[in-house]
């Protein structure tokens, strides 16, 4: 069955923010369960359908290290861009 658009881009934004939540709680399902609010089976599937769809090994330590430091600089980088103004100038 064919996903629209839009329903392509809500599922790559939730296995991101589902990932994202997860690195961040240590890879635990039942807190990124209560931090996204969301039933632990669907986190179950939503990390399921990530490891099928990128081969992710989640007993690779290396990689986990990875995944959670990938996180910070992304979200490191956002707060930096979103607080610049259009005439400002970044830091060195």
């Amino acid at each position: 069955h064919l996903l629209s658009r839009r329903q392509r881009q809500m599922c790559i934004r939730d296995s991101y923010e589902t990932l994202k939540v997860y690195a961040q709680t240590g890879y635990s399902k039942n807190m990124t369960a209560d931090l996204m609010f969301l039933h632990r089976n669907t986190v179950n599937y939503r990390i399921q359908q990530i490891t099928d769809l990128f081969s992710i090994d989640f007993s690779d330590h290396t990689l986990l290290f990875k995944l959670q430091y990938s996180f910070y600089i992304d979200s490191y980088l956002k707060n930096r861009y979103i607080s610049l103004t259009p005439h400002s100038k970044p830091e060195p």
